[in-house]
């Protein structure tokens, strides 16, 4: 799916979003197309994303996962500090926030039309 990466220009934070391509359920193709979307886009998803507040408290559920959609996210500073959330096709009330914010990242993922090969 897609990988946001952020560079430092002149004291401002500009974002670019890349994506890897699944050969096969098992395999992830070498390299990444790097998906054109606006700066202003990607910073205004990203801050929704970074101004969520998720409880480390993990809520007991019934029943368990056979089939569905995984979502998830993972956040990382240089392999430094790494926060990793994952839920299934229905989040828990505690993750609806995240959610709704991923699934607008998704579609705007998919509704992009050019991307650059970067190998």
């Amino acid at each position: 799916m897609g990988y946001p990466t952020e560079r430092e220009e002149s004291g401002i934070q500009v974002y670019s979003l890349y994506e890897n391509v699944l050969i096969n359920r098992k395999m992830i193709a070498p390299g990444y197309k790097r998906i054109l979307i606006s700066v202003e886009q990607l910073t205004y998803l990203l801050e929704k994303i970074y101004a969520t507040s998720i409880p480390f408290r993990i809520i007991p559920m019934n029943g368990i996962g056979l089939d569905g959609t995984l979502y998830g996210l993972t956040i990382f500073e240089n392999f430094f500090r790494r926060i990793k959330v994952f839920w299934w096709e229905e989040p828990q009330e505690d993750l609806l926030e995240l959610h709704k914010i991923l699934l607008s990242y998704i579609e705007l993922f998919k509704n992009s039309e050019h991307k650059i090969p970067i190998v």
